[in-house]
C-alpha cells in the first residue's frame, strides 16, 4: 500500500476524480501506480494526449511517467534502441555515418512488369502505360534494405489525361503500408521521405485511379525519380 501522506499529495486538485490504479512489476518489485490524474498533454499549444493505452501517463511516488518513445516522437524526434550497447538514442545519432545510395542501378529483388523501365537520366523508374493494366493490377518494384537503411527518398511526377490519376504506395516486408500518396493527378509533383529503419524490404507500388470522366484510354506515366536510401551500408 502507498502511504497516506503520499496519497494526500497525489489527490490535491483532483477531489471528486476517480483514479484508476494498476499494479506494475519493476526491477522485481510490485508497485502501485495511478492512471487518470493527467487528463491532457499539450505540446507547443497542440493537444498530444495519447489515445493508445500503452502510451498513457501514470503517476508513481508523485512523479508522472510517459513512454520515452511517445514523448520524443511527439516532439518530432526519432527514437532508436541499440540493444548491443544498452543505449536509447533520441534524435540524430552522431556516431552513425549515413550516406545516400541510389537504387535505380542496384539489383532489385522483384520487378512486377515490363511496363516498369529504368530511367538513368532521372535516377529512378518510369511506371508506364497505366491504362493498359487492369484496375486491380499493381506495378511494383522491391528492394532488400536488410534493416540498414534509415530513410527511403524519392520524387513523384505524373503525366495523364484529365480525370485520370494514379496512386503510389510503399510497403515493408510484412505488407504494412509506410506511405500512400492518395490520388495523384496530371502535373502534380511531390518529394517523399519515409522512415524505414526497421524494414528488411521496401516495395514501391503504382496503380491507376479514376477520379473523373476519362474520355479514352491512353498512355499514362508515373515517374519515380531520385530514388535513394539513406543508409550505412548497401
Amino acid at each position: 500500500m502507498i502511504k497516506k501522506e503520499t496519497l494526500k499529495g497525489l489527490l490535491v486538485g483532483v477531489i471528486l476524480t476517480v483514479l484508476l490504479t494498476s499494479t506494475v512489476f519493476a526491477a522485481g518489485l510490485n508497485i502501485e501506480v495511478f492512471y487518470g490524474t493527467v487528463k491532457r498533454i499539450i505540446i507547443d499549444g497542440e493537444d498530444k494526449t495519447p489515445t493508445e493505452e500503452k502510451d498513457k501517463p501514470f503517476v508513481y511516488n508523485g512523479t508522472t511517467y510517459l513512454p520515452i518513445r511517445y514523448v520524443a516522437e511527439s516532439l518530432g524526434k526519432s527514437v532508436e534502441w541499440d540493444g548491443s550497447m544498452g543505449t536509447i538514442y533520441i534524435g540524430e545519432r552522431l556516431d552513425k555515418s549515413y550516406k545516400e545510395v541510389y537504387l535505380y542501378d542496384k539489383p532489385s529483388s522483384d520487378i512486377a512488369d515490363k511496363k516498369i523501365k529504368v530511367s538513368e537520366e532521372d535516377k529512378g523508374y518510369v511506371f508506364g502505360d497505366l491504362y493498359g493494366i487492369k484496375e486491380d493490377q499493381r506495378l511494383f518494384v522491391t528492394y532488400n534494405t536488410n534493416g540498414q537503411a534509415k530513410e527511403l527518398r524519392f520524387d513523384i511526377s505524373m503525366k495523364a489525361l484529365e480525370g485520370w490519376g494514379a496512386r503510389v504506395k510503399v510497403f515493408d516486408e510484412s505488407g504494412s503500408e509506410l506511405y500512400n500518396s492518395g490520388v495523384f493527378m496530371d502535373g502534380q509533383t511531390e518529394t517523399v521521405s519515409i522512415p524505414i529503419e526497421s524494414s528488411l524490404k521496401v516495395t514501391i507500388e503504382v496503380s491507376r485511379e479514376k477520379s473523373g470522366k476519362g474520355s479514352m484510354l491512353t498512355c499514362a506515366e508515373v515517374l519515380i525519380s531520385d530514388l535513394r536510401i539513406l543508409t550505412q551500408d548497401y
